[in-house]
Formats: C-alpha cells, sequence, structure tokens
C-alpha cells in the first residue's frame, strides 16, 4: 500500500466529519434570517483572515474585534437554534429513542381530532420525536392514562379546566394535559389563523415533535412539523402521516420523509458545507503545515563611507530561503524582505561582505534560514577632493 494512502483516507474523513457537522448546522438554523447572520459571520472571518495574511495590522484589528463582537450577537440571537443542534448532535451520540404510539393509539388520535373538528372543538396533540421537549413546555398537569377516544374527547371538552392547552401523548400513554406551548413568529406561515395554531407551529419549529392542531373556528385538522403547518382534509390522511412520523421516530432518522427528491432538494446545503470544510482544512490544517521556499531579493547598501562612490554589488540579487505557515507565504512577496549590507567598513579597504540571515529583514510570522550566495563583493571607487584653480588663490 502506498505510504500517503492512509494520509489521504484521514484527510478525508476528517473532511467527512466537519461537513456533516456543518450541514447539521445549517438544517438547525432554518431561517433564512440566521443563515444570512452566520454568512455574515464568516464574511467578517474571511476579511479577518486576509487582512493578517496582507499584513494590514488596522484593519485586522478592527475586523477581528468585529467578528469576536458578531460572534456573540449570533450565539444570543439563535441560541435557540444552537441549543436543537447540540441536542440532536446528543441525541444521535446517545442513541435515544421515544416512545411512539401503536396502531390502537393512532386509531384514537385520528378519531378523536375529526370528532373534534366536526364538534367545533379547538384541541392540541403532541407527539414527541426524538429531540427532548421539557424546555419548551410550560404548565400542564400531570396525567399517565391510557390513549383512547373518551380521554381524548374529554379532555378537550369545553368545561374541561385544561382544554385550552395541549396534551402530550408518549407511547400508548397520555403523559401531560394544560401544558403550554411556544408562539411561532412565522405570521407568512400562519396566515389569519389563531393561537392554537402558533403554539403547534412554535412547537414544530423548536423541535421535532409532530403537533396536531384542531381549530374551533374553521373546524378543520391541520398538522405542524418541521416548521411547516399542513391542513388535513381526511382521516386517512392524517393516519398516513402519524404512521409516517411514528416510523421515522422508531428508525431514529434525524430527517423523516426522506427521499431522492429532498436530497436533490438539499444539495445546496451540502455543496456549502463541503465547500467551508473544504476552506477550513486549506486555512487550518493545510495552511498550517510548514513549508519552504526562496526567493531573489535586491541587495541594499547601506553606509557607504564618505568620499567613496559604488559602482556596482556582484552579485545584485540574492537567493533568501525562508520557512513559515503556507498560509503565509503564500503571499509573500520579495518586495516584502530587505537585504541590506553595511559598508561602513570599506574605508579600510574592505571589498568582500559577508551576507548573514541577520542582514535580511522580514516580516512576522517568516524565518529566514539561509542566504546564497553568502558574500558579495562591492565596487567602490574612492573620489580625492578636487584640486583649487588659481582664480581661487588670494
Amino acid at each position: 500500500m502506498p505510504s500517503w494512502l492512509p494520509v489521504l483516507i484521514d484527510e478525508i474523513v476528517d473532511v467527512a466529519v466537519v461537513t456533516v457537522a456543518l450541514f447539521l448546522l445549517l438544517r438547525a438554523l432554518r431561517g433564512a434570517r440566521a443563515r444570512l447572520a452566520l454568512v455574515g459571520v464568516l464574511f467578517i472571518g474571511l476579511v479577518d483572515l486576509a487582512a493578517r495574511l496582507l499584513n494590514l495590522p488596522l484593519t485586522a484589528l478592527f475586523f477581528r474585534g468585529l467578528f469576536l463582537t458578531s460572534v456573540v450577537v449570533v450565539l444570543l440571537a439563535f441560541q435557540d437554534d444552537l441549543k436543537r443542534f447540540f441536542e440532536r448532535l446528543a441525541v444521535s451520540g446517545l442513541g435515544r429513542q421515544s416512545g411512539h404510539p401503536g396502531d390502537s393509539a393512532i386509531e384514537s388520535v385520528v378519531r378523536a381530532s375529526f370528532a373534534l373538528a366536526g364538534a367545533r372543538n379547538g384541541a392540541l396533540i403532541v407527539l414527541p420525536g426524538r429531540d427532548p421537549l421539557d424546555r419548551h413546555l410550560e404548565g400542564g398537569v400531570p396525567l399517565d392514562g391510557a390513549v383512547s377516544d373518551v380521554l381524548l374527547l374529554s379532555l378537550f371538552d369545553p368545561h374541561s379546566p385544561g382544554h385550552d392547552g395541549a396534551i402530550v401523548i408518549d407511547a400508548e400513554r397520555v403523559r401531560r394535559f394544560g401544558v403550554h406551548l411556544p408562539l411561532s413568529a412565522n405570521f407568512a406561515e400562519l396566515s389569519s389563523r389563531g393561537t392554537r395554531h402558533a403554539a403547534a407551529l412554535g412547537l414544530a419549529e423548536r423541535c421535532d415533535a409532530l403537533v396536531i392542531v384542531v381549530s374551533e373556528e374553521r373546524g378543520l385538522v391541520s398538522v405542524a412539523e418541521g416548521g411547516t403547518l399542513d391542513v388535513v382534509p381526511q382521516a386517512d390522511v392524517l393516519r398516513a402521516r402519524i404512521a409516517r412520523f411514528s416510523e421515522g421516530t422508531r428508525t431514529g432518522s434525524v430527517e423523516r420523509r426522506f427521499s431522492l427528491r429532498e436530497a436533490g432538494q438539499r444539495a445546496g446545503e451540502w455543496g456549502v458545507a463541503l465547500a467551508l470544510a473544504l476552506t477550513l482544512w486549506a486555512l487550518v490544517v493545510l495552511g498550517s503545515e510548514v513549508d519552504e521556499v526562496s526567493l531573489s531579493v535586491p541587495v541594499e547598501v547601506t553606509n557607504v563611507p564618505a568620499g567613496y562612490v559604488l559602482h556596482s554589488t556582484t552579485p545584485g540579487v540574492v537567493h533568501v530561503h525562508v520557512s513559515g505557515v503556507r498560509r503565509r507565504l503564500f503571499l509573500l512577496e520579495p518586495s516584502d524582505l530587505r537585504v541590506s549590507v553595511d559598508a561602513l567598513l570599506a574605508q579600510l579597504g574592505r571589498r568582500s561582505f559577508e551576507v548573514t540571515r541577520q542582514d535580511v529583514d522580514a516580516p512576522p510570522g517568516v524565518t529566514v534560514t539561509a542566504v546564497d550566495p553568502g558574500k558579495v563583493v562591492l565596487d567602490l571607487e574612492a573620489h580625492s577632493p578636487p584640486a583649487p584653480s588659481p582664480a581661487d588663490d588670494p
């Protein structure tokens, strides 16, 4: 096996893991506002990096401060999205399984939902996915009752104290009733629908639960899932939605209803994640490797003694070998280096001068390793002062 193959495999796995993590992060930041904020932070970070590479200290200092500030602002503004991202990573790592309703429970939920819709009684029924729900729920009364048509209808009876809240079904049991859900601010999705629909959509935006909502004004049954709210016209459609949701929870899939068509729609997100991962790999991994280059730099002669004229320097250009991280050397130009020779000792007859690493002025982050050739010869001519003319005699 070639010696480079294990290294290549390690690099591929490294990039693949970061790509998947970035894809999940993009999926967690569902809203266009959150994604635009993420793109803005990345842009500021790239400007900061470019300023440091181009040795622009003031620009780099400004954008570094702006980058750190923007990171803090994004963390505060989208903390719910980030919490959901880390929760899903933890859930995937721990292999958490939530209880899924059986056939009898599904039938009871379907029959009760359309019976409540026919009677114009509002209802909210939460079926948990794999994401933890507790931090999204407020209030409620523990129940732990078996799911049945009679229980569901009685809980949402207008004379029941908890009929305005939601019930949480886990497996075959109603765990809590009278629960308050977070409200959604997505008015485009809600349209003219009321508070129950805002609560159903609000929970579906924050986790992978499926929420069934019955409108008492219109007598319609809707399903909130994945940040969308859809009207369910028939019992068979609701039954299929719950069964599909239950199957996705049972198999532990992070993204339910996954298909080739949906994968094609998400190809753009995969492409963005891969591009970001490759950029990070190039800057952090490949760009951090120490490399060495050689640049041809002109020789500058300083401190030419008074009364001497410099005609030439042999050689006039030396090869300076420098080392540093690749991202620093990538933009390094010969003009960034300065080779100087002190000719002050020429007044003592010296014409050959050594050129050492200490004679090379290099920018920060660049180390001079050698100078070739290590000597230069100066062609200097001493000029005696001109003799006075007879007209100058007193």
